[in-house]
C-alpha cells in the first residue's frame, strides 16, 4: 500500500519535473527567439542609420531600404514585400505587390518638415505568418527615421547649396569672411581671402600677425588704430586700405566686421568680410582725377541733358558767363546767345549732335551783367551703350583771340597797303621821277651846244622848257613827299576855323601859268564865305591837286568852275571842268593804290596819280568825304565836303 503510494508521488514528482523541464525549454526558445527578433530590428535599424550616413544617393537608399533592410529584419524574410513610396516615386522589392483589402499590413507615413510626403507598406505574401507587435513598432521607427533622413538630407542639400552659392558670390564680388576667436588668437579665412591676398591655403596659415604685415606701410597703423577702437568701445569695424599682395601687388580692400563679448564684457570673437575693391577704386581716382581736371579747366564745360536741359557746368562757366551754379543747372545754354547768329545756324547745330555727330563753332554769347563774348565750342555726345544719353559743349572764351586776329588783319591790311604804297612809290621813282630829269639832261646839253656855238636861236626856248620841267618835277617830288608822310601817319593835323574861300583864292596862283598856257577859263562861284574847320595847308594842297588835274584834263580854251555849296553840317568844294572826261572804269580806281594809274593830259601833260590818293587821305583826316562824278568826253567833277566850324 505504502509502496504504490510512494510510485505514485515518484511518478507525479517524475511528470512535475518533465513538466518544470518542458516550461524551461519553451521558455529558453522563446527568449531566445525574442532576443534573436530584436537582434534583426536593432539591426535593421543599425543598417538603415549607416547607409543613409554613407551616401546621398537617395536612390541607392531607398532600393537598398527594401530589398535588404526591411526583409532582414522581418520574422520572415523569404516572405516580406516592402512598399516605399516618396513623393509618388514607389521603390519595392516586389513589382507585382498590389495592397489588397482585408490584409494584414504594416504602414507609416513619412513626413518632412510637417508635410507627409511618402508612405512604407510592408506585409508577407500569405495571410500565414503573424504580425507581431515588435514588427508594427519596427515599421513605424523605420518610418521616423526615414523622415528625419530627408529632413536632414534637405536642409544638408540647402545648406550646401547656400554654400556654393556664397561661395560664387563671394568669387563674383570678390570679397571673403572671416572669423577671429580674441581670446584664442585664432583666425580663419573663406577661400576668396586666399585669392585676394594671392596665397596658396594649403601653405599659408593665417593669423593676425602674419596678415598686418600684408598691410600698406602708409596704412598700417590706421588699420591697427581703427580695429582697436572698435574693440574698446564696443562699435561695428569698418575700414579702406591697401595691401601688399604675396605677388607684390597693391590692393585696395574694405573691412567690416561685428565684434561679440562675453557676459563680462570681454571681446570673444571678430566675424567680418573683406572686399577687393581695386577695380572701383582705380576708376574712383581716375574719376577724380578727370573730375579735379574738369572743376580746374581754364574752359568751360557744360552737360545737358537730350533736350538741351543744362545738368551740370563747371567753375569757369560760371567765371566766364557770371551765372551760378544754380541759375545754369536746368537752365538751357540758349539763355546765354544774342542774335548776332541766325536761327538756322543753331538748327544746323542740333541736326549735327542729335545725329551722333560733333559740332564745332563759335558763339556771340552775352553775359549775366550784359557784357558780349565770343567762345569757341565743340559740342559732341555722350553714348551710353551705342544711345546717346548726354550732350558735353567744351567752350573757351576767345573774345581776346578775336580781337588780336582783328588786328592782325588789319596789320595786314595795312601792311597790304605799305607794300602799296612802296611799290608806287618805287614806281614812281624809277618812272615819273627818272623821266624829267633825261628831259632835263636832254635840254641842257642842247642849251650848252648851241651856248658853245654862239647861237641864241633856241636858247630862250631850251630854258623856259628846263624850267617848266623842273616845277613840275619839284610839284611831283613834293607829292610824293606828302603822300609819303601821310602814309606813315607823319603830318601834322591840325584843323581850326578859316574861311574855305580864302584857302581857294590862296590855293589858285598855283595853276594859274598852267591854265594861262592853254587858255583855260577859271570861274569862281561862291555866294556865301563860309568857314570850315581844316587844316589850312592840307586843304590848299586837295585844291592845287584838283585844279592841276582839272587844268591837265581840259582842253584849251576849256572852263574849269569851283563852287561852294551848304549841305547840313558840311561845306562842298566842287571843282568842275569841261575836259576829257573818265568811264566807269577809270573813275572806280581813282582813289585805290596800285590800281590808279597816270594819264597825259590833253597837252602830253605828264603826272604820277599820287595827287588824287593824297586829296583822298586828307579829306579823310578831316572825316569828309570825296568823289567824282563823270562821263567820257564830257567833263568831270570832284566834289569834297569839310565840317562846318
Amino acid at each position: 500500500m505504502l509502496n504504490d503510494s510512494y510510485e505514485k508521488l515518484q511518478q507525479k514528482i517524475n511528470e512535475l519535473e518533465i513538466k518544470i523541464l518542458h516550461h524551461d525549454i519553451t521558455s529558453r526558445i522563446e527568449t531566445e527567439h525574442a532576443l534573436n527578433e530584436r537582434i534583426k530590428e536593432l539591426n535593421g535599424i543599425f543598417s538603415l542609420a549607416n547607409l543613409t550616413n554613407t551616401t546621398d544617393n537617395c536612390d541607392d537608399i531607398y532600393n537598398e531600404f527594401v530589398h535588404t533592410i526591411v526583409p532582414a529584419s522581418m520574422q520572415f524574410p523569404e516572405k516580406t514585400i516592402a512598399l516605399l513610396t516618396i513623393q509618388n516615386k514607389k521603390y519595392t522589392n516586389n513589382n507585382s505587390f498590389v495592397v489588397e483589402k482585408n490584409k494584414s499590413i504594416l504602414c507609416a507615413d513619412i513626413i518632412a518638415f510637417n508635410e507627409i510626403i511618402g508612405e512604407l507598406i510592408v506585409t508577407y505574401t500569405d495571410e500565414s505568418p503573424f504580425i507581431d507587435i515588435h514588427e508594427q513598432k519596427l515599421i513605424h521607427e523605420y518610418g521616423q527615421m526615414l523622415s528625419k533622413r530627408i529632413e536632414r538630407f534637405k536642409v544638408q542639400k540647402e545648406l550646401e547649396k547656400a554654400n556654393s552659392n556664397l561661395k560664387k558670390a563671394q568669387e563674383i564680388g570678390n570679397f571673403g569672411h572671416w572669423e577671429y576667436d580674441l581670446q584664442n588668437n585664432f583666425l580663419c579665412w573663406s577661400d576668396q581671402i586666399f585669392k585676394i591676398y594671392e596665397l596658396n591655403p594649403d601653405i599659408f596659415i593665417p593669423t593676425y600677425q602674419k596678415v598686418v604685415n600684408f598691410f600698406h606701410p602708409e596704412d598700417k597703423d590706421m588699420v591697427e588704430n581703427a580695429f582697436k577702437k572698435s574693440v574698446d568701445e564696443k562699435t561695428d569695424f569698418f575700414v579702406e586700405h591697401r595691401i601688399i599682395t604675396h605677388s607684390g601687388n597693391i590692393k585696395y580692400i574694405t573691412e567690416r566686421a561685428h565684434i561679440d563679448y562675453t557676459s563680462e564684457g570681454k571681446p570673444l570673437k571678430a566675424i567680418g568680410s573683406i572686399a577687393d575693391i581695386t577695380d572701383h577704386k582705380l576708376k574712383e581716382l581716375e574719376l577724380t582725377k578727370l573730375s579735379t581736371a574738369i572743376k580746374q579747366s581754364p574752359v568751360a564745360i557744360v552737360i545737358t541733358d537730350l533736350h538741351g536741359t543744362i545738368e551740370y557746368v563747371n567753375p569757369s562757366f560760371t567765371q566766364i558767363t557770371g551765372y551760378s551754379l544754380e541759375e545754369a543747372i536746368g537752365n538751357n545754354p540758349r539763355f546765354l546767345k544774342t542774335d548776332h547768329y541766325p536761327e538756322s545756324y543753331y538748327k544746323n547745330l542740333w541736326e549735327t549732335i542729335s545725329s551722333g555727330n560733333i559740332w564745332t563753332g563759335e558763339f556771340y554769347n552775352k553775359t549775366k551783367s550784359g557784357e558780349y563774348f565770343w567762345e569757341s565750342a565743340i559740342i559732341s555726345p555722350i553714348f551710353h551703350e551705342n544711345k546717346i544719353v548726354n550732350y558735353v559743349g567744351v567752350k573757351q572764351n576767345i573774345t581776346e583771340k578775336k580781337k588780336y586776329i582783328e588786328q592782325i588783319i588789319q596789320y595786314s591790311e595795312q601792311l597790304q597797303e605799305t607794300n602799296k604804297t612802296k611799290d608806287k612809290f618805287i614806281s614812281i621813282l624809277a618812272h615819273d621821277l627818272r623821266n624829267p630829269f633825261t628831259s632835263l639832261l636832254g635840254f641842257s646839253e642842247l642849251l650848252l651846244l648851241e651856248l658853245s656855238e654862239n647861237n641864241t636861236t633856241n636858247i630862250m626856248e631850251y630854258a623856259q622848257l628846263i624850267q617848266q620841267t623842273a616845277v613840275n618835277t619839284f610839284a611831283t617830288l613834293n607829292d610824293l613827299l606828302l603822300w609819303g608822310k601821310s602814309q606813315q601817319n607823319q603830318i601834322t593835323y591840325d584843323p581850326k576855323k578859316v574861311s574855305i574861300a580864302t584857302i581857294i583864292h590862296e590855293s589858285i596862283p598855283s595853276v594859274l601859268m598852267l591854265s594861262d598856257a592853254k587858255k583855260i577859263v577859271l570861274n569862281i562861284q561862291m555866294e556865301h564865305n563860309y568857314y570850315v574847320l581844316a587844316d589850312k595847308e592840307m586843304i590848299k594842297t586837295v585844291i592845287r591837286n584838283l585844279l592841276t588835274n582839272a587844268v591837265k584834263f581840259t582842253h584849251e580854251a576849256g572852263t574849269i568852275t569851283i563852287g561852294l555849296s551848304e549841305i547840313n553840317d558840311f561845306i562842298e568844294v566842287s571843282i568842275t571842268d569841261t575836259g576829257i572826261g573818265m568811264n566807269e572804269t577809270t573813275m572806280k580806281n581813282l582813289f585805290i593804290i596800285g590800281n590808279n594809274t597816270s594819264t597825259n593830259g590833253t597837252n602830253d601833260e605828264v603826272g604820277t596819280g599820287l595827287g588824287l590818293l593824297l586829296c583822298k587821305d586828307f579829306i579823310e583826316k578831316h572825316q569828309g568825304t570825296i568823289c567824282v562824278e563823270s562821263k567820257s568826253g564830257k567833263g568831270s567833277s570832284f566834289r569834297f565836303t569839310l565840317k562846318k566850324a
